[in-house]
């Protein structure tokens, strides 16, 4: 047989990691080792670097690649790697084509993974959002012991990539619990402020003897004081219902990152990042605070002015 029929395989992976020129060569230094070990018969490494603005640049070679200078003030979108290769595989009378395409992304859209899976072009791989995938990589290959050994060796090199340290903050871990704890927030806070209320609205208005009337002036102060308490426990509500926001959000928008550390754009944009985060992380500290100072306030009237109710 000359030429078989070629297949595929495709790899997301999800883990947040940092991509330096060091973790480039050392990519490029696995793939010709795992090479080394099979029939190899000639390789054209490639490589496409586009920035921010939509520039692009294309490396024909991997020296040219290797020598290329990162002094550039433009930041890093996304670096597509790609090998192909011909093999010879046992059974077949010519040398057969592979290739291994590896892309790495900073930022995209949801969409794009999507596509990046089903499509059946390497050339095709889209970017995706650092939160679903920095890094997605596919083997197309006749030799199927070759198409595996390829994403096992990625999947390696993936683990074997620093992680930014904001990965570890407890913000970050509380992601999946961003829904459970503003809605604590939401109704804790007016739940407990109005429990705080019929305290003290018992301690002061109702009696256990029902015999004696209200005058004139009670009733008013009566009147007085649950409408002040409703609109207490409204402006409450409301305030609850804002910080929950505040929490939610700074929550989910928390943890923003730059993937790639090559050129002084790249610099640039993780110092806004990590400004960014550093706001996001003061805004829920002074929610969560805000919010517990007003639960405890009204656990300090309740407990004080409960006991004085009906007996």
């Amino acid at each position: 047989m000359l030429v078989g029929k070629p297949d595929s395989i495709q790899r997301v992976f999800s883990r947040s990691v940092q991509i330096d020129q060091n973790s480039l060569f050392e990519l490029n230094l696995r793939v010709h080792e795992k090479l080394k070990t099979h029939n190899l018969e000639a390789i054209v490494v490639s490589a496409t670097v586009i920035f921010d603005d939509k520039t692009t640049i294309e490396f024909g070679g991997w020296a040219e690649f290797e020598s290329y200078r990162w002094s550039t003030h433009k930041a890093t979108k996304e670096i597509r790697l790609k090998w192909q290769f011909l093999l010879s595989v046992q059974g077949y009378e010519i040398p057969q084509q592979h290739s291994l395409v590896v892309k790495l992304s900073a930022d995209a859209k949801p969409l794009e993974l999507l596509q990046a899976v089903l499509s059946k072009n390497p050339d095709e791989i889209d970017g995706v959002m650092y939160n679903f995938a920095p890094t997605v990589c596919r083997a197309d290959f006749v030799n199927h012991t070759m198409g595996q050994e390829l994403i096992s060796l990625v999947e390696e090199w993936n683990k074997s990539l620093s992680t930014p340290d904001i990965e570890s903050s407890i913000i970050k871990k509380l992601y999946r619990y961003k829904h459970t704890l503003s809605h604590a927030i939401n109704y804790l806070t007016p739940a407990l402020s109005t429990i705080a209320f019929i305290a003290v609205f018992r301690s002061n208005y109702i009696t256990s003897d029902h015999s004696l009337p209200i005058s004139m002036n009670d009733g008013v102060n009566l009147i007085t004081w649950l409408l002040f308490g409703i609109v207490v426990i409204y402006l409450l509500d409301k305030s609850a219902r804002w910080l929950a926001g505040i929490v939610h959000n700074s929550i989910a928008e928390y943890g923003k990152y730059s993937i790639f550390n090559l050129t002084s754009g790249d610099l640039s944009r993780a110092k806004k990042l990590d400004n960014s985060n550093k706001a996001k992380r003061n805004h829920f500290l002074l929610s969560v605070v805000f919010s517990l100072a007003l639960n405890i306030i009204s656990g300090i009237i309740t407990a004080t002015y409960w006991p004085n109710g009906i007996k």
